[in-house]
């Protein structure tokens, strides 16, 4: 019994001693990428909005099942088959010509958690979008820097191929 006590005590140890890691070394962060498309807002926001053209010219959300609707849960497909991430956000905002917004977490809320946002604002006869995400939780910290490096490179990714397809449009 007294082994029994022993294994129990260390486990609980272990588990103190990581749960107080990862508040150290935990630090909430945000990748926003910005870009300047030439052309206005709303049109801008209706290719962005068409989440069904996505797999032909997003390289970063390959798929978006349900609707852009305030409170709606949609689920969000990233990377290519071989690499498939599905989140399964809520809409926190939409307000067309100028803000989508949705909320998801990775695994149990609190652990690691992005607020993503896409605004558009007129910027003379154009549009300026910034893509970002604010990343929280227990997870978030010195332990997904490559994470949010890659992240930021995806955001660029779809800016530029979000700007090529408004570009090309007439």
């Amino acid at each position: 019994m007294r082994f029994v006590r022993y294994i129990v005590g260390g486990l609980a140890v272990l588990v103190l001693a990581v749960f107080v890691a990862l508040l150290v070394t935990q630090q909430n962060a945000v990748v926003a990428r910005e870009i300047l498309i030439a052309r206005p807002p709303m049109v801008v926001w209706g290719v962005l909005v068409r989440t069904g053209d996505y797999p032909a010219w997003n390289p970063f959300i390959q798929r978006v099942d349900g609707s852009l609707a305030v409170g709606a849960r949609v689920v969000i497909a990233l990377g290519d088959e071989a690499h498939r991430m599905e989140f399964r956000p809520v809409v926190l905002e939409m307000e067309p010509g100028s803000v989508l917004r949705w909320r998801g977490s990775l695994g149990p809320g609190g652990l690691f958690d992005g607020e993503h946002s896409f605004v558009l604002t007129a910027e003379g006869r154009g549009t300026k979008l910034v893509q970002s995400e604010r990343f929280s939780g227990l997870l978030v910290g010195r332990l997904t820097e490559g994470l949010l490096r890659d992240t930021g490179d995806s955001f660029s990714a779809m800016n530029s191929a979000l700007k090529s397809r408004v570009e090309a449009e007439q």
